[in-house]
């Protein structure tokens, strides 16, 4: 047998007479769903949504996420015949497969943008994407976050950017002040990073206000509160420092900050400094949570967050 372009089957006319070979064979609809697997009266919802759209083709994860094994079978070109009630069971599978459970979001998909609208946390975003900008090395992500935040604050650089002169603004190289390098020399953060306590305390010495939440000190419920009254705001911002592989990413420690919350998917927006490996994501909180509360391997002590903020004068 051989398949049409339009899902149907024919014999193949070589095995026929002439005059068979003539007339093109009429296949059943219940006679298509035998040839895909699904015999006699359907089942299951996988099963009713196949006998709707016949020959249509489906993702493979739309069986599991119906608690099937398989497709079944369909494995048959998407025609102009069956497009439209094929869209209807599409319509039926999406609200199991576009947001699954734990899932990140990135900014670049198309559930980001409706999570964005209706996100009322979001004051920083507005700050922080002005001076959004990308890490230069792998263990730069501390470096990065910092000069994004010190810039949303309005913090004043110590020292001139000579080519924008005499506009003035934190880059990787202003970053190193005499008090940053007596504390951590440019070739110690390039060659193993920041730990938590050491951002927080390199921070320090540009005059802000620098409070340290290691998660062993603090709770879940803690930290989505004081981040969503952060990000609400334009004068306070929150470095999030979290282990990659623990919310399904690769990599290991890693630094950037917090710019929205969406209570109504209990997301997190955070600008990821390492902007060449991947977009901006949104994260459940408790799943951000469990990736801050574990233990840096080569220093043994904890990651957490930290919230910065302008100087009281």
């Amino acid at each position: 047998m051989q398949y049409h372009d339009d899902g149907g089957l024919s014999v193949n006319p070589r095995a026929q007479s002439p005059d068979q070979a003539a007339k093109p064979r009429v296949v059943s609809s219940f006679q298509r769903r035998q040839v895909a697997g699904v015999r006699g009266r359907p089942s299951s919802l996988l099963s009713r949504l196949v006998g709707l759209a016949h020959g249509s083709i489906f993702p493979r994860h739309a069986a599991a996420c119906l608690g099937q094994g398989s497709t079944m079978g369909l494995s048959y070109a998407l025609t102009r015949r069956y497009a439209r009630r094929a869209a209807v069971v599409f319509a039926l599978l999406l609200p199991c497969t576009a947001l699954a459970a734990g899932a990140l979001v990135y900014f670049d998909q198309p559930e980001s943008a409706k999570i964005f609208t209706q996100a009322e946390s979001k004051g920083n975003y507005w700050q922080l994407s002005r001076y959004y900008e990308t890490q230069r090395i792998d263990t730069f992500c501390s470096v990065t976050s910092s000069t994004m935040v010190l810039n949303a604050l309005g913090v004043k650089p110590a020292i001139q950017q000579a080519m924008i002169y005499p506009f003035n603004k934190f880059n990787h190289e202003n970053f190193f002040t005499p008090a940053v390098l007596a504390m951590q020399p440019v070739r110690n953060i390039a060659g193993d990073g920041l730990t938590l306590a050491e951002l927080g305390d390199v921070l320090a010495t540009f005059g802000v206000r620098v409070e340290q939440h290691p998660a062993t000190t603090t709770s879940a419920a803690d930290f989505r509160r004081l981040a969503q009254a952060a990000v609400s705001s334009t004068d306070r911002y929150v470095i999030v420092n979290f282990l990659r592989s623990a919310i399904g990413q690769e990599g290991g420690g890693h630094f950037s900050p917090l710019a929205a919350y969406d209570a109504k998917t209990d997301r997190f927006l955070i600008l990821d400094t390492a902007r060449y490996k991947y977009a901006p994501f949104w994260v459940l909180s408790d799943d951000l949570w469990t990736a801050m509360n574990t233990v840096d391997k080569d220093s043994k002590t904890a990651r957490g967050f930290l919230i910065v903020a302008q100087a009281p004068k």
